[in-house]
């Protein structure tokens, strides 16, 4: 089998994450 590859992740995501650092549990991903 092949490995899955690892989810893509926007560079807006993580910007969005580094915006809310301290809420990063309880922010679903805005997509």
């Amino acid at each position: 089998t092949t490995p899955r590859p690892p989810p893509y992740i926007p560079d807006e995501y993580l910007s969005y994450l580094d915006t809310f650092p301290e809420d990063r549990e309880s922010i679903p991903p805005p997509f």
